[in-house]
């Protein structure tokens, strides 16, 4: 009678792989579970850069992803709203994915792992700014034209932004990793 013997499975990616993917995807998780911290963050900076930037004036209470504002014509006293910053509409949502991606991405070898980082990074950066930019769309515009520009913008202009945005990125990523893996292939010819 003979014995079976296991094949051994070997580690195709090598322990700093695994590492990084790991890392990458904790990170992904880690950013899905404190979305409530970066929604408070970006309606403090979307405060910040109304009140600096387009001169309005915003306040933005401690720990709470709201931002109120003023109405336009409401009389001699202001009429204020708070526009909330909801787990449906923040960068958080945008960004885990791409990290998830990247954890993929980085177990195989045919991208170097800081390639997959780098426009990992630049991706997730460009995100940020895309998703403020929607956010300063919507406060600018309710601020200026009221509530009925809150629905378009909020629905219409907002969405608008954020897939176009999401479709930019993916080209933008997918091209530096097709970029980065070519010079591999040249260096190692």
């Amino acid at each position: 009678m003979t014995e079976a013997v296991a094949p051994r499975v070997q580690l195709r990616g090598g322990p700093l792989r695994y590492l990084v993917s790991l890392t990458l995807m904790a990170s992904a998780a880690a950013l899905v579970m404190s979305q409530a911290s970066v929604r408070e963050m970006e309606a403090r900076f979307g405060s910040f850069l109304a009140t600096n930037v387009f001169g309005m004036r915003i306040i933005h209470p401690t720990d709470r992803p709201v931002m109120y504002l003023t109405l336009p014509d409401s009389g001699p006293l202001p009429k204020w709203i708070g526009l909330v910053v909801t787990p449906e509409c923040t960068v958080a949502l945008l960004i885990a994915p791409l990290l998830a991606l990247a954890a993929f991405l980085v177990l195989g070898r045919r991208l170097r792992i800081r390639s997959v980082l780098l426009a990992t990074a630049l991706t997730g950066a460009f995100l940020v700014v895309v998703n403020m930019i929607r956010l300063l769309v919507i406060v600018v515009s309710t601020h200026r034209w009221g509530l009925s520009a809150f629905r378009w913008t909020h629905e219409i202009y907002g969405s608008l932004i954020s897939i176009a945005g999401v479709c930019i990125a993916s080209v933008f990523f997918l091209k530096q990793l097709s970029r980065a893996n070519r010079r591999q292939a040249a260096h190692s010819s």
